[in-house]
C-alpha cells in the first residue's frame, strides 16, 4: 500500500511538473514577437500565438480549425503550401511581402515539422514568421549608400567567398562586375602577387587565413595585413592598374570570425603624388649633395677634373658613332677615376653601375650601352650646369675682365707678326707657352686620388714627386698622362700596397710609398711610377693568363718575366679576385696602353732589384 502510496505521489509530481512546463511553453509562445502556428498540409490551424490572431484578425476562439488558404491571397498559400509539400525533415525558410493593416510588409518565414497532435494521424507543422520590413529597409539604404560613396564595399562569408551584396564601386574599382562568389584569394591576391613585395604578400596570406579564428588571434595578425597595393586591372587597355588601400573589420560570431567587411579604395592619385614629391625631394638633396662637393674640392683641382671629364665625354660619344668599343670601356672607366677624385659620387655611382652592367654580359652590348647612357650623360649636365652655376659673379668678372686682357694682348701681337715678319717666331713661341703646361700641375689631383683610395681601402699612403722641371707638355698631352696616371695610383694603393698589419709583419713602414717622376729622353718623355707594395706575382699572373687563355703552357715556359708583366695590360685581365669601384676588372691599365699607344709611345711594367713594382709610360712629345 506504502509502495502504491508513493508511486501515485510521484506521478502526481511528475504530471504536476508537465503541466508547469506546458504553461511555460504557452507563455513563451503567446510572448513571441513572431507570428506562431501549428498547422497541417491542408493550411487547418490547430494552434495559433496572439501575434498569429493579431495577423489574422481573428480572436483565440475563430483561429482554431482555421484554414490559411482562406486568410491568405492565393499566391501566397501556393508557397506556403509548394513548401509543405517538398519539407522532409529539414526547416524551409522564405520571404512574402504581405499587404497588412493598409501597408507592405515583408514576412519571413520558417516552416519546421511539428509531429502529430492528439489523436490526428496527420503530419502537423510549425510556421513561424517574423517582420523583417524594416530590416529589409535598412539592407536597401546601405545598398544605396554602397552604390553612392567612392568605396569598395564588400562582405566575405565564412567560407572565405565573397557575398552577392557589395558596393557597385567596387565593380569599377576591381575592373571587374563577377565579385560575387569569388574567394578573396581569387579576387584581390592572384592578380598583383607577381608584383607585391614579401611584406604584402606575407600580409594577403594572413588575411585570408584569418577567418573562423578566434576574435583574440584576428587582432594579432591584423597587424600584418597589408595595407596597400598595386592591382593590376584586367582587360583594360587606357590604365594599366591601381594602387589599392585596404581596410579589413572583422564580423564575429560568439568569440571567432564569421566573416570579414573589407573596404577598398584607389589611392593611385596619392601614391603618385607622395613619389613625385619623392622624386623633387631626392633631385633637389642630391643638387645641393652635388654643390657640396664641388665646394669641398680643390678649386684648381676641380678645374682641371672638368676639362678631362668635357674631353672624356667627348670621346664617349664618338665611340657611340664608330662602334669602338674597347675605347668606350676605357673612357667610361676613366670617367668613373675622375669623379671620385673631386667626390661626385652619384657620377662615380652611375659610370660604375654602367661598367658593371656592360661587363655582365658575355658579349659588349651597345643594346646597353643605349639604354644607359642617356641617364649618364644627363647627370653630367647637370653636374656641368651646377659648377657654372656655382661660379660666383666676383670670379666671373675676374675672368672675363683677364680673359679680356689676354685677348687683346695676343689680338696685338698677331697684327704686329703680320706688319713684321720678323716678329713672327716670337708670336709662334708665346701660342706654344699658352699651349703648354707642366707636369708638376699633375701632382694636387694625383694626391687626391691617393688620399680618396686609400681611404677606402683602410691603408696609409704616402707620394713623392719627382718631375724634371725642364719638360713642359701640350695641354692635350697633359691630359692623357693625367688619366694615365689616376689608373695606376689606383691600382697601386688597390692591388699594389698591402694592408698596415701585413707592411708590419713584412718589416716595412706602416705608410706605404708611391713615387713618381719623369725623364726627359731622346725618345720622347718617359713617366715612371713605383710604389714598395708587394710587387707583381709572376705565378699569380701566368695562373691567370693560362685560366684566361692568353697563354698556353709551352708559352709560360719560354716567356721572360717582361714578357708576362706585360700580360697586366691585356683588356679585362685582372689578379684580383673580387671587383670594387677602385679596380679589379682589368680595365684601367688597358686604358693606360691604348693612350700611350695613340700617342705613338708605349708602356711597360717590371720590378726592380730593389722589389719596387715599376710602370713606365713612353710618350712621344711634339716640338
Amino acid at each position: 500500500m506504502n509502495n502504491l502510496n508513493q508511486d501515485i505521489q510521484a506521478s502526481y509530481q511528475i504530471i504536476q511538473l508537465l503541466e508547469k512546463s506546458k504553461q511555460n511553453s504557452e507563455l513563451i509562445i503567446e510572448s513571441l514577437p513572431d507570428v506562431f502556428m501549428v498547422i497541417d498540409a491542408n493550411g487547418k490551424i490547430y494552434k495559433a500565438n496572439k501575434e498569429a490572431c493579431r495577423f489574422l484578425k481573428l480572436d483565440a476562439e475563430q483561429v482554431l480549425g482555421y484554414s490559411l488558404s482562406s486568410g491568405l491571397q492565393t499566391e501566397h498559400w501556393n508557397l506556403i503550401e509548394g513548401n509543405l509539400e517538398s519539407l522532409t525533415g529539414d526547416t524551409r525558410t522564405f520571404e512574402i511581402p504581405i499587404f497588412y493593416e493598409g501597408t507592405e510588409k515583408v514576412y519571413l518565414w520558417s516552416l519546421t515539422v511539428f509531429g502529430t497532435f492528439k489523436n490526428s494521424d496527420s503530419i502537423l507543422y510549425t510556421l513561424q514568421g517574423r517582420d523583417v520590413t524594416l530590416l529589409r529597409l535598412y539592407q536597401r539604404k546601405i545598398n544605396d549608400i554602397f552604390a553612392s560613396i567612392p568605396l569598395g564595399i564588400f562582405t566575405v562569408n565564412s567560407n572565405g567567398t565573397i557575398e552577392d551584396a557589395f558596393s557597385e564601386y567596387s565593380k569599377w574599382i576591381l575592373g571587374r562586375s563577377d565579385i560575387a562568389g569569388r574567394s578573396l584569394r581569387e579576387l584581390l591576391y592572384e592578380p598583383a602577387v607577381e608584383l607585391m613585395d614579401v611584406a604584402t604578400r606575407s600580409g594577403f596570406k594572413s588575411l585570408m587565413e584569418s577567418i573562423n579564428r578566434p576574435v583574440l588571434e584576428f587582432e594579432v595578425l591584423s597587424s600584418t595585413f597589408p595595407k596597400q597595393f598595386y592591382f593590376p586591372l584586367p582587360h583594360s587597355i587606357s590604365e594599366k592598374g591601381r594602387y589599392l588601400g585596404i581596410k579589413v573589420q572583422s564580423i564575429t560570431r560568439g568569440d571567432r570570425v564569421s566573416g570579414l567587411l573589407v573596404v577598398i579604395e584607389d589611392r593611385t592619385l596619392i601614391v603618385e603624388a607622395e613619389k613625385m614629391d619623392e622624386k623633387y625631394k631626392l633631385l633637389q638633396d642630391l643638387s645641393i649633395e652635388r654643390a657640396l662637393q664641388l665646394k669641398k674640392a680643390d678649386p684648381e683641382l676641380v678645374n682641371i677634373v672638368f676639362q678631362d671629364l668635357a674631353q672624356l665625354f667627348n670621346e664617349l660619344g664618338d665611340c657611340v658613332l664608330t662602334q669602338t668599343s674597347s675605347t668606350f670601356m676605357n673612357s667610361l672607366h676613366s670617367i668613373k677615376a675622375n669623379a671620385r677624385l673631386i667626390g661626385l659620387s652619384n657620377l662615380q655611382k652611375l659610370s660604375h653601375s654602367f661598367e658593371t652592367k656592360l661587363r655582365e654580359d658575355t658579349m659588349f652590348s651597345w643594346d646597353i650601352v643605349f639604354s644607359n647612357i642617356d641617364t649618364l650623360l644627363q647627370e653630367w649636365r647637370e653636374v656641368l650646369s651646377l659648377r657654372k652655376v656655382l661660379a660666383s659673379s666676383a670670379v666671373g668678372d675676374a675672368s672675363a675682365t683677364n680673359s679680356a686682357v689676354l685677348t687683346r694682348s695676343i689680338w696685338q701681337m698677331y697684327k704686329n707678326a703680320l706688319q713684321d715678319k720678323s716678329k713672327q717666331p716670337e708670336f709662334e713661341n708665346y701660342l706654344k707657352v699658352l699651349s703648354r703646361s707642366e707636369l708638376g700641375s699633375l701632382e694636387a689631383p694625383l694626391r687626391g686620388i691617393s688620399v680618396k683610395a686609400a681611404e677606402r681601402t683602410d691603408k696609409r699612403v704616402n707620394m713623392i714627386f719627382n718631375w724634371d722641371r725642364d719638360v713642359s707638355v701640350d695641354v692635350d698631352l697633359l691630359a692623357s698622362i693625367r688619366t694615365c696616371l689616376i689608373h695606376i695610383v689606383n691600382n697601386a694603393v688597390d692591388h699594389g700596397l698591402e694592408e698596415a698589419s701585413v707592411r708590419t709583419s713584412k718589416g716595412k713602414s706602416l705608410t706605404g710609398l708611391i713615387h713618381l717622376g719623369s725623364i726627359n729622353s731622346r725618345e720622347g718623355l718617359i713617366i715612371f711610377v713605383e710604389d714598395d707594395g708587394r710587387g707583381l706575382d709572376r705565378n699569380k699572373i701566368e695562373k691567370k693568363a693560362l685560366k684566361n687563355g692568353l697563354i698556353t703552357e709551352e708559352q709560360q715556359k719560354i716567356l721572360s718575366d717582361s714578357e708576362i708583366f706585360d700580360l697586366v695590360f691585356y683588356p679585362g685581365f685582372s689578379t684580383k679576385e673580387s671587383v670594387s669601384d677602385l679596380s679589379g676588372r682589368g680595365v684601367g691599365l688597358a686604358a693606360v696602353r691604348e693612350i700611350c699607344v695613340k700617342s705613338g709611345g708605349n708602356c711597360k711594367a717590371s720590378v726592380g732589384k730593389s722589389g719596387l713594382t715599376r710602370f713606365e709610360l713612353h710618350f712621344v712629345v711634339q716640338e
